[in-house]
């Protein structure tokens, strides 16, 4: 079994290399390439509906397609895709086939169907999956050390859903890794049952049930590092039953699942005291240190998107995993594209990649989308938002996403993902984005030495004047008597990460802000509780925003009393 999963990886960090090498190359002349891909999109797609109606035929230039295309949101394509589910009309958007869709939640909970071709699929397999081992071998190469060809534990979950006429749908990584089914026992420990679960489970049990039995474990890997981060919690909380499972080679009688299922995964187990009283040693040293490395010794490294408003899980992911071991933030990307690739180990940045689609930009404080920029005419260290002609079909789309030029690679940009323009708190024209929510939050742990494991703000308009009300999940018990002492900190220091904030609350168009604390994993119960309602755990993403009554009954009811 071993050699197949060395020969596996082995393939796979071989295609990682050629893909990452395309992206290279790509970027060296990614003017000249960008324009070519806009050329081949539309001539494509020129005899579809939308390609008619748009005059693609007659687009010879990228000044031509601006002037005869509009800029696009999700309702412009909203009617045309509902006929693409529903009845199965082809050629409507794109004259390539829609062989997934990928379905969203939405910014505010509207269900979204974006139209995914073959091409995407392809591209999140070969930037998605092969690249991170083409990276982590050029990383341990550098550091002196060997790539390590062992299984992995990956917890991006695969859950196979179809529309009414049997075309995949939901998560793109779904579809992508569903290609590879048969080869997943050899390259990770989790079962393909579980992997690809037929009815409801304890995943996170299940999961480390098989990786604790395996103490080679090469790599841990997630969507987002809140599932790292998730999973880590439910090991510190459940360490002592895991042992205790790993030694019998039984499934613990309390997690719940079907008698057919537990004899399949139990002839997958066999009892190990050997591995469970190592286990359990180091457990019982407790977690202070950090103990990935202490139960897993040859784990080379762990992927998962980390920046952003994912940062403060990054930060107690390292708490668990250690300095010494690289994280891989993976990539920039979304239901409509992967915008961009991290290029190295422990890198912050993301490399735009010019295969994924043809991209403008416009200035982030501009709400006049009739100049944009295309990726030649960028000026670093300025936020623009990103506008999409992607793969699939959507042209000139706009995706609300703000970035950072940070640099360029060849002649394509190194990007950092700043903010949302649609997920804005904006009471009294103040307008602050959730980087200056972040960056409050993070000067407010600073001040107070309070370890902040996630935080939401409420728009509160039930006063005359309104108020923001933040609301903090302490890593540690902290007493609430204490919440007007921090809501005044808060209050200053979003102030200096915003001045607008501190205009309008000069000014007292706002209230002062409140702080309440919410009670210890409330964040990960949001996360549970959207799983068991069918979203996929690799689109959930921390609520920042309390933008809706759903959301705001859920936060507000675990408030610490």
């Amino acid at each position: 079994m071993e050699i197949f999963t060395k020969i596996i990886l082995y393939i796979m960090r071989k295609k990682g290399e050629k893909a990452f090498s395309e992206i290279e190359k790509a970027s060296m002349n990614a003017n000249e390439y960008s324009h070519n891909l806009l050329m081949e999109l539309l001539n494509d797609s020129k005899d579809s509906e939308y390609g008619k109606k748009y005059h693609f035929s007659e687009i010879k230039s990228i000044e031509d397609y601006k002037r005869y295309v509009p800029v696009t949101e999700y309702d412009d394509y909203a009617p045309y895709i509902e006929r693409m589910v529903k009845n199965g009309e082809e050629n409507v958007l794109t004259g390539r086939k829609v062989v997934h869709y990928a379905q969203s939640s939405g910014s505010v909970g509207v269900p979204k169907f974006i139209p995914v071709v073959q091409e995407v699929i392809d591209l999140y397999s070969e930037v998605g999956c092969s690249r991170s081992f083409a990276l982590a071998g050029r990383y341990l190469k550098e550091h002196g050390k060997k790539f390590p060809y062992y299984k992995c534990l990956n917890l991006v979950e695969i859950i196979e859903r179809k529309t009414d006429l049997g075309v995949p749908k939901g998560a793109i990584s779904s579809t992508a890794l569903a290609h590879v089914r048969p080869l997943m026992k050899y390259i990770q420990t989790t079962p393909n049952e579980v992997v690809f679960p037929e009815e409801d489970m304890d995943q996170k049990y299940l999961k480390l049930l098989f990786a604790l039995s395996y103490e080679n474990l090469s790599f841990l890997n997630g969507a987002f590092t809140t599932a790292l981060v998730d999973i880590m919690v439910y090991l510190t909380n459940n360490w002592e039953m895991l042992v205790e499972d790993i030694k019998t080679g039984h499934i613990n009688p309390e997690i719940s699942m079907s008698d057919q299922l537990r004899v399949k995964l139990e002839k997958q187990l066999k009892p190990n005291p050997k591995r469970a009283a190592k286990l359990r040693a180091e457990f019982e040293k407790g977690f202070d240190t950090p103990i990935i490395p202490r139960i897993w010794p040859k784990l080379a490294w762990t992927g998962g998107i980390g920046t952003g408003t994912f940062e403060p899980y990054t930060q107690t992911l390292e708490k668990y995993a250690g300095k010494n071991i690289p994280h891989d933030h993976l990539l920039y990307a979304a239901s409509e594209s992967i915008f961009a690739c991290c290029p190295g180990l422990n890198r912050t940045e993301f490399l735009l990649i010019p295969q994924s689609g043809f991209y403008e930009f416009v200035p982030a404080e501009d709400d006049d989308f009739s100049k944009t920029y295309n990726i030649d005419e960028l000026e670093v260290g300025k936020d623009y938002e990103i506008i999409l002609t992607n793969l699939s079909g959507l042209y000139r789309y706009r995706i609300y996403d703000v970035v950072r030029v940070l640099g360029y690679y060849g002649e394509s940009p190194l990007v950092q993902f700043v903010y949302r323009k649609n997920q804005l708190v904006n009471l009294a024209s103040e307008k602050t984005n959730t980087e200056a929510l972040a960056a409050a939050v993070k000067m407010f742990s600073e001040d107070t030495g309070i370890d902040i494991t996630d935080y939401s703000v409420y728009p509160d308009t039930s006063e005359e004047v309104g108020r923001y009300v933040f609301l903090l999940e302490p890593a540690d018990e902290i007493s609430s008597s204490r919440c007007e002492e921090f809501a005044k900190i808060m209050d200053e220091k979003l102030g200096e990460t915003n001045p607008a904030y501190k205009y309008t609350r000069l000014s007292n168009e706002l209230a002062p802000a409140k702080v309440l604390l919410l009670q210890p994993q409330t964040n990960a119960l949001w996360r549970d509780l959207q799983v068991m309602k069918g979203t996929s755990p690799n689109q959930i993403k921390p609520v920042r925003v309390i933008d809706s009554p759903a959301k705001e009954k859920f936060f507000m009811g675990l408030i610490q009393k």
